[in-house]
């Protein structure tokens, strides 16, 4: 049943972790907000995760849906890469929120120039956590616009 949400709850947590990456290089590059840039990314990085996990499995409820149906080799082949890609983005950002977690609550233990160049970490671990989001929303979109693949949703929305 989840799985007709799929399209409406992937919105979210795209939103929330693209606006996270933002916050994360305002931390990085302004040491003096440092603390109130990363703990709001933190905040919002949970939040995303969080909607990823639910998103993941509506979309796993949607894929059991939408497999019933005849579905070209190549349609296939595309929904197995938007559900494994899927699984590894959703996996990469509950690691970076441990990690982001375990950063914040002890930095202050970290020698001075780890304090400095850990942000800058971050922002590049998390712009290859994005190449996974897009490639997995360039899937998805292909499942819909290409394959016209949708949820029982949409089905009477074209009326």
């Amino acid at each position: 049943m989840l799985g007709i949400y799929h399209p409406l709850l992937v919105h979210f947590p795209l939103g929330a972790l693209t606006t996270t990456f933002v916050l994360v290089f305002l931390g990085a590059i302004i040491p003096s907000r440092r603390k109130a840039f990363l703990t709001s990314a933190l905040i919002l990085v949970i939040l995303g995760t969080i909607g990823l996990w639910v998103t993941l499995e509506a979309g796993e409820s949607a894929a059991e849906m939408i497999s019933k149906r005849s579905l070209t080799s190549e349609a296939l082949h595309d929904l197995n890469d938007h559900s494994e890609l899927a699984e590894k983005t959703m996996v990469g950002f509950a690691a970076f929120s441990v990690i982001f977690i375990f950063y914040l609550c002890f930095e202050s233990r970290f020698p001075r120039v780890l304090q400095n160049l850990f942000p800058a970490l971050l922002v590049v671990i998390y712009a290859g956590l994005l190449v996974f989001l897009t490639l997995t929303g360039h899937y998805g979109g292909k499942l819909v616009h290409k394959h016209g693949l949708h949820t029982p949703m949409y089905n009477d929305a074209d009326e």
